[in-house]
């Protein structure tokens, strides 16, 4: 699968983003009959040569020019074997024409609104506090408008000042986690929050402010904002920790603020920071790393204090006073300080997370409006209205059958493109999709189905059109199409091919055994030495026949260090050490580097002879895959003609 994914990205990146008119244009040559322009070529030849000083030479495009031809063969194969009908196939290609597709799904102009707005909020932090009013999403007009009001009847209070926003949110508030601190979510930014909800208390411009109800996928917000301020960015400390827990008595308390103090003051003598937090620190994690933290930013799950304290160091190396937080004493040490990236380098992470984020809801919702607009959507609200009144609450119960509906079924519900969308469509789109959502209002259920399926059927007729509208698109899909194809083409004719056809591998081996022959060889011990001395023994207890692990065992007993070795079996020519030899059975001193010898001793040659199948069947598969392509190039040639347009070829060569 590796293989086969390095294979696609490498023809996308080779043939992609083609927007050539290709009518009228010269051909340049034909396989079976299709063309293939000078435009096309011409552009995937130059943009896979950038920067060639020899591109136009004759030797260079000739060469360029047969693969390109044969990659058009294998393709005309794929397709005559029908492997764009396979069901894998479609499933895969289908999975990747999405993945493309996307980009020109989305309205890129809201996009890169969203993107900027995303960077420019990053500069700052805001702590707010909310009242929530849950309301589901699918709620029914009335139950919305109630809890609405009930927002605004909050606001109303606190505008009257009947009582405090931390009061009305302790009594009303839903989110009982913030509830309980009156409402206060802390310090957040970008991307922390509900899109919605982010945005509303970033428009917020002061402490005195309390927004209109906005509207989130949990219900209807009251945001107050209690303060903003810039970016703190990324810091990295040390620190020494004293511990103290609530139980602990005044004394015990005392006694840390005291080792704390004492610390501190080593500090300013000069004492090693890391040394201090060894001995002093209560904090296992970083004992034994000199009290080191990953860095952090003003929004990490931290103690406020430990982080006000961190930030306010103002260069690296200052350190801090101790300070207490809710788990102790700390003295804090600034190592380095990152600030807010800029935007070119935050760019693609916030693009990334924009289309994950629910923001991304925004630009298919704007993508849609203009769909509907330039295709000239219409709803034809009389059959619409005679379809609703023939379904009843089934719908709510989820227990809808669009075959309950007899009357008007083959009607249109609306027109898009000139295209008539009847309303037996519409009846399937509720079967299947009735148990997504969860309604109570059976009017308001039937408008939210009809809307959701109007949105998702303009948004696949202008999907199935980007190839038509797209010219660089339809190249694009078309490259990696034929890209797939060709994968799977070569992988039956040449790479399985030739790894599971065991016998055709011996039949290759065979015709083939006089091109893999091994030179002369040596079987030798290769012994590493320390010091001529040692070298010098080693040599006198090999020529003693001494074996080559009871000598290397003599020394390493001593120095476990002073002598290594290795043994193998060494082709002639092949090892610059064996090169300072006369290649025959022998024992040889040799200096080495950095004062260290070798001892090569060579227990005896064995001839030139030709290499077993079993020794070589790596290499002789890949010799074999060689083969089978260039005879399955040959039978495609004589199967498809290739016809090339030699004036205009030369043409191209010359101008």
């Amino acid at each position: 699968m590796y293989k086969k994914i390095l294979f696609i990205l490498f023809l996308a990146l080779s043939l992609s983003n083609l927007s050539i008119a290709q009518k009228g244009s010269d051909v340049c040559f034909e396989v079976n009959g299709k063309p293939i322009t000078v435009e096309e070529f011409k552009y995937i030849y130059e943009k896979n040569n950038l920067g060639d000083e020899d591109l136009y030479s004759n030797e260079h495009f000739n060469e360029y020019l047969n693969l390109y031809i044969n990659f058009k063969l294998k393709v005309n194969e794929a397709y005559n074997k029908g492997i764009d009908t396979y069901a894998s196939f479609k499933n895969e290609y289908n999975k990747l024409r999405g993945d493309l597709a996307k980009p020109y799904l989305r309205d890129r102009e809201v996009t890169e609104q969203l993107i900027k707005e995303a960077y420019e909020r990053m500069q700052y932090e805001v702590r707010a506090k909310h009242i929530l009013i849950p309301i589901s999403e699918n709620a029914s007009p009335k139950d919305t408008q109630i809890a609405y009001n009930k927002a605004l009847a909050i606001k109303d209070s606190l505008k009257r000042n009947l009582a405090s926003f931390e009061a009305l949110a302790k009594r009303n508030s839903s989110d009982s986690y913030s509830a309980k601190l009156g409402g206060d979510l802390g310090y957040f930014t970008v991307f922390n929050m509900v899109y919605p909800f982010e945005s509303g208390a970033y428009s917020l411009k002061d402490t005195m402010e309390v927004s209109n109800p906005v509207r989130s996928r949990f219900g209807y917000h009251l945001i107050k904002l209690t303060d903003k301020r810039k970016y703190r960015g990324e810091i990295k400390v040390q620190h020494i920790f004293f511990a103290v827990n609530e139980k602990d008595n005044a004394e015990k308390q005392a006694l840390q603020a005291a080792r704390a103090d004492s610390v501190y003051n080593m500090l300013l003598k000069g004492e090693k920071f890391g040394k201090l937090v060894e001995k002093y620190t209560d904090h296992i994690a970083t004992k034994n790393s000199e009290g080191v933290l990953s860095p952090f930013n003003s929004l990490s799950n931290y103690p406020e204090e430990f982080k006000d304290q961190s930030f306010s160091l103002k260069k690296d190396g200052d350190f801090s006073k101790p300070f207490l937080s809710t788990y102790g004493y700390h003295i804090v040490k600034r190592m380095e300080y990152f600030p807010l990236k800029s935007f070119k380098d935050l760019e693609g992470e916030i693009r990334r997370k924009v289309e994950k984020d629910s923001r991304s809801n925004l630009t298919k919702a704007t993508t849609i409006a203009r769909i509907k607009k330039d295709f000239e959507f219409k709803e034809i609200s009389k059959n619409k209205k005679k379809i609703f009144k023939q379904i009843d609450t089934s719908l709510i119960s989820q227990n809808f059958k669009q075959n309950l509906v007899k009357k008007r079924t083959n009607k249109p519900l609306m027109i898009i493109d000139n295209k008539k969308i009847l309303a037996s469509d519409f009846l399937k789109f509720l079967e299947k999709n009735q148990t997504t959502e969860n309604y109570t209002d059976l009017n308001f259920a039937l408008n939210s189905y009809f809307t959701r399926w109007s949105d998702e059927v303009s948004y696949n007729h202008y999907d199935n059109k980007l190839e038509e509208i797209y010219p660089d698109f339809k190249i694009l899909t078309q490259e990696y199409k034929e890209g797939i194809m060709l994968f799977e083409i070569t992988d039956k004719n040449v790479w399985s091919k030739a790894i599971e056809d065991t016998l055709g591998q011996k039949n290759f081996y065979e015709k083939n055994k006089n091109n893999y022959k091994w030179e002369d060889r040596a079987k030798t011990t290769i012994f590493t030495a320390k010091n001529k001395s040692i070298a010098q023994e080693i040599k006198n207890k090999l020529e003693k026949g001494d074996t080559a692990y009871a000598v290397a065992k003599s020394f390493q007993t001593k120095d476990a260090l002073s002598v290594t070795y290795k043994q193998d079996v060494i082709e002639k020519g092949k090892d610059s050490l064996l090169n300072l030899t006369p290649f025959e059975k022998g024992i040889y001193l040799i200096p080495a580097k950095d004062g260290e010898y070798k001892v090569v001793h060579i227990q005896n040659t064995i001839p030139a002879s030709l290499k077993e199948f079993k020794e070589i069947k790596g290499i002789l598969i890949a010799d074999y895959q060689d083969y089978l392509e260039k005879e399955w190039i040959k039978e495609l040639k004589s199967k498809y003609p290739v016809k090339k347009n030699e004036s205009i070829l030369n043409m191209m060569i010359k101008n």
